[in-house]
């Protein structure tokens, strides 16, 4: 079991409802495209994984918040542009519960 998660391969969830994703972000280099920072001082982050909370579209693209709850739109899939940051939703699960007492609507 991965905890809940469903990935997007396996079943999406309900249009436009908030659910939490796990985003992938691709590796990336800063300054990647600039001429004048040497090669050996460009600075390379490695891939990573995050949780946040998240959507599908209408048009079938996930949009996430980030930490300062700015939506941010992710995209299919990693480009190959190694000067900028993609972002892929690789699998969801729905928003817990609130918690109730027992006997308590």
């Amino acid at each position: 079991s991965n905890d809940g998660w469903i990935p997007i391969e396996e079943r999406l969830p309900e249009v436009e409802k908030v659910v939490k994703v796990t985003v992938h972000h691709s590796e990336w280099i800063g300054d990647y495209d600039s001429d004048w920072v040497k090669e050996e001082e460009k600075v390379y982050h490695p891939e990573k994984y995050y949780v946040h909370d998240g959507y599908l579209s209408r048009n079938g693209t996930w949009t996430f918040y980030d930490e300062e709850y700015i939506e941010n739109t992710c995209e299919k899939e990693f480009g190959t542009d190694k000067g900028r940051i993609y972002s892929v939703v690789t699998a969801w699960r729905p928003l817990p519960e609130p918690y109730r007492p027992e006997g308590k609507e």
